[in-house]
């Protein structure tokens, strides 16, 4: 069982950041409202991809469940704290902090990337497209990382051929991507933290999406420190020589990103890097 020290780290310093504001928190570390775990009430957009996705992040559940939105240590707070704020500017910003060349043409969150599987689409968390027609998907993490995964293989088994000879990866001439989604299927290879499977559709919903023009899929994660980032560190590095030259993917942590993007923009976001630094990057 790997140690989850580190997740309860990240989740005390945001108790410690929410009572320090004088926000109610329950023992799960949940706030009373949704809002309270937000900068700023979300954009209209952005608020209806999460309403669509049917995610039971915004809506407390008949049973008395929270709203997945209300932890403080949820994914989705720190997506929209992050990225929902330059839905309504220019986010060429966040494509140099991501070294991406380019200019951006628009970024939406919670976008559903049809694969051409049966059920229901994965969403991505970001989606930025170019002013080129390129497009750059980002799988965002916070400490969901933190904990092992069990059944990836199990989940990449839809899309394959009854035979495993052919899958959804090789008709869209994915053939590194394949071989790796085969060798997991196979249990030639075992990912034990990063959430391959999640990747490998991301890939799928992305050259379709992207209609021919180039794509990048772009890994953002909260990095942490001890055995279990040591895991992960080394499992992205196996992916990435996985799926080679045959696709765009590039890693990179929340707390790189922030520097970047803290650096090279102007005094007019000051109240939101302010923010995020607090609660995110003290």
């Amino acid at each position: 069982m790997i140690d989850e020290t580190e997740r309860d780290r990240i989740r005390r310093m945001q108790r410690q950041w929410a009572e320090q504001r004088g926000l109610t928190v329950d023992d799960s570390g949940n706030v009373a409202s949704v809002d309270d775990n937000l900068r700023a009430a979300m954009s209209t957009a952005t608020l209806k991809s999460f309403r669509d996705a049917a995610s039971a992040e915004l809506v407390d559940g008949k049973t008395g469940s929270p709203a997945k939105m209300r932890a403080l240590a949820a994914p989705s707070a720190l997506i929209v704290n992050t990225f929902d704020y330059w839905t309504a500017r220019d986010a060429t910003p966040l494509l140099h902090a991501f070294d991406i060349p380019g200019s951006a043409q628009s970024l939406r969150l919670e976008i559903p990337l049809f694969t051409g599987s049966a059920g229901l689409p994965p969403h991505l968390d970001v989606l930025l497209r170019l002013n080129d027609g390129s497009l750059v998907g980002v799988e965002s993490k916070f400490t969901e990382w933190m904990v092992k995964k069990s059944k990836q293989a199990a989940k990449l088994s839809p899309y394959f051929s009854e035979s495993h000879a052919t899958s959804y990866w090789s008709r869209a001439g994915l053939t590194a991507a394949h071989q790796l989604a085969k060798s997991m299927l196979n249990d030639d290879i075992v990912f034990e933290v990063l959430d391959v499977q999640q990747l490998l559709k991301h890939m799928l919903g992305l050259g379709k999406a992207a209609g021919g023009k180039p794509w990048t899929l772009l890994y953002l994660y909260y990095a942490g420190a001890g055995e279990i980032a040591t895991i992960h560190d080394a499992e992205i590095a196996r992916f990435s020589a996985a799926v080679g030259n045959e696709v765009q993917f590039v890693s990179l942590t929340y707390q790189g990103f922030f520097k970047s993007l803290s650096a090279g923009a102007g005094e007019q976001h000051a109240e939101y890097f302010g923010y995020l630094r607090q609660r995110y990057f003290a």
